[in-house]
This record gives C-alpha cells, sequence and structure tokens, in this order.
C-alpha cells in the first residue's frame, strides 16, 4: 500500500512556506515570514476526539506572524486528503472553532485534496434550521488539476512542483512496475535540473523514494542508474542515493542499537558506491567492535572515492 501521508508531513514541516506559496498564495502573502513559524502538533493532538487518535491523515497547525502587524500572530491548519470522506467538511469546521476556543486567535483553514476523486470538491460545511443558520468556507487545492500540467510542474523551483508531480504519479503509476520505475528516475534526475543545493536533493529524493515504491530489485536497479547519472555529471558532493541509503540502513540497524545502525550505514553506503567489491569489504571490519571507530569509518566513506581509498580508514 502507498503512504501518502507520512512523506507530505515531512515536506511540510521542512518547506511550510513554500507549501502555502505554492497552493494557498493569498494566505502566504499575510504572514511575516521573516520571522519564525511555530508548529503545534501537540497542541492540535490534544483538540482532537479520542476517536479521531488513530485516524491516519496529514493535519498540522502553525503559529505565524502576520505581515500587518494587527493581532501580531495567527494560527494556519493545514489538512491533506488523500481520500474522499463524507463528514470532511464537518471536520474541518470542528477543527477550526476548537482551534479559536483553545487560543482565541484567528485561525485560517485549508486543505490539499489528495484523492483520485474529480468530483470531489468539499470546500463549505453549512447548517441551517428554524432561522439558526452556520456556513464556513475554507480554501481547497486539487492535486488532480495539475494533472495535465507536467511540463510546467517539472519547471517549477517551487518543493511543492515535485511533492505534486511525485502524488500524482504515484497514483498514476499503480499497477505498472515499469512506469513507476521510469518516472521514479526522471523526477529525481529532475532534482539537479532545477538546481537545488544538496541538502534540498536529499530531503527531496527521500519524498519521491517514499511515495514511489518499488520492490527491492527494481529499486536497485533505480539506484544504479541515479548515482550513474550523478557521478558522469560530476557533482560536487556525495550523492544523494548514497546519503539516503546510509539513512536507511541505520534507521533500520539503530532498532538493534548504535553499533548496529552504524554497520547497516557503512553496508547501504558500501554496496551503492562500490557495487559487489564494497559488499565483499565489509568482512574486513567484522572484528571492529567500537562504534566510535566505525562511525569515523562511516563519515570517511563520504567522501571516499575507491574502494582502496576506502580500506585505508580500517586499515
Amino acid at each position: 500500500m502507498d503512504d501518502y501521508d507520512s512523506p507530505w508531513k515531512e515536506a511540510i514541516e521542512e518547506w511550510f512556506e513554500e507549501f502555502l506559496s505554492f497552493y494557498f498564495p493569498a494566505v502566504h502573502a499575510l504572514i511575516d515570514w521573516s520571522r519564525n513559524h511555530e508548529f503545534l502538533d501537540k497542541e492540535l493532538q490534544q483538540l482532537s476526539p479520542e476517536s479521531e487518535l488513530g485516524r491516519r491523515a496529514v493535519d498540522k497547525l502553525v503559529k505565524v506572524y502576520r505581515l500587518s502587524g494587527e493581532e501580531s500572530w495567527l494560527l494556519v491548519h493545514v489538512e491533506v486528503q488523500s481520500q474522499p470522506e463524507p463528514d470532511f467538511p464537518c471536520r474541518m469546521y470542528r477543527y477550526h472553532y476548537r482551534i479559536f476556543d483553545k487560543f482565541d486567535r484567528s485561525v485560517i483553514s485549508v486543505a490539499v485534496l489528495a484523492d483520485q476523486d474529480e468530483g470531489w470538491r468539499p470546500a463549505e460545511y453549512r447548517e441551517a434550521d428554524a432561522g439558526c443558520e452556520l456556513t464556513f468556507r475554507f480554501p481547497i487545492v486539487k492535486l488532480l488539476d495539475f494533472s495535465n500540467r507536467e511540463e510546467w510542474l517539472e519547471s517549477q523551483a517551487n518543493s511543492f512542483a515535485v511533492v505534486t508531480l511525485a502524488h500524482l504519479k504515484t497514483q498514476q503509476t499503480r499497477g505498472s512496475e515499469e512506469d513507476r520505475k521510469r518516472w521514479k528516475i526522471r523526477l529525481a534526475k529532475g532534482l539537479y535540473h532545477r538546481g537545488y543545493d544538496a541538502h534540498r536533493i536529499r530531503r527531496l529524493y527521500r519524498v519521491i523514494d517514499w511515495l514511489l515504491r518499488l520492490p527491492k530489485d527494481v529499486e536497485k536497479i533505480v539506484w544504479n542508474e541515479i548515482v550513474q547519472f550523478e557521478r558522469e555529471s560530476a557533482m560536487p558532493y556525495v550523492t544523494s542515493a548514497e546519503l539516503i541509503g546510509m539513512e536507511k540502513g541505520m534507521e533500520k540497524g539503530m532498532e538493534k542499537g548504535r553499533e548496529a545502525g552504524i554497520r547497516e550505514g557503512i553496508a547501504a553506503m558500501l554496496e551503492v558506491r562500490f557495487g559487489s567489491t564494497g559488499v565483499q569489504a565489509l568482512s574486513e571490519i567484522e572484528a571492529i567492535n567500537n562504534a566510535d571507530r566505525l562511525n569515523r569509518i562511516l563519515q570517511g566513506l563520504k567522501s571516499a572515492t575507491s574502494i582502496d581509498e576506502a580500506r585505508v580508514l580500517w586499515s
């Protein structure tokens, strides 16, 4: 099953200003971006009824400062909804008034509709009875509206042009392994054409990798092509694929302890950088049991250009 929630959460936290600039420019224009914004995830969770605590969805509450200086700060509530839900407008209203009630501040509620139902576009909650009437409207963006704008998305520098295209291609390539592989490689290579720095490339590739999941054997083909592309392009920094491979290995191994995590990171780095020769070299560090020394080897591998240069790190 594709995981839409985790990459969206990470992307919004990493590039919140770009998120609003790309999808909700009118909201972006209200905010003083020279002042730091603050994510209030714990406070938002406290406002969730017990029945909704286990709901898988992307919702964020962010404290921002108004550009005009009026009221000093206000709150932006974000929802990314990946499937149609009948009571979604009611839920948007419910969270809106709960946030206002808790903080007594202006609240702007916005929603990204990331589902595949062209006709589902909830943007209003309304109730009326015996002369008592309530209407709550909120801005929405429908990702499907970007489906025929692939070239435009690929030309944009905003990180959420990449996230949008990756999300759409995840949906469109479901059931087609070859198409998904092709788009994953195309999206990864496209990161360099946008002129991003190494940090942004690594973070965005992580989002792409998270969304466009592939079987392990196909994933290896993707890794190899990306690494080869980076080498041919003479990138002046360690490839994003290498670092992400190292991070994945460390995350997996950390469950068993720090030393195991570092070993997994070394294994991933050696395999991605030096292939079968790197895998064979793993036996040469089996006797090293000092976590600090292993970590120095791991860090040194980031700049090693050959297996012989790598061996110097532990010989």
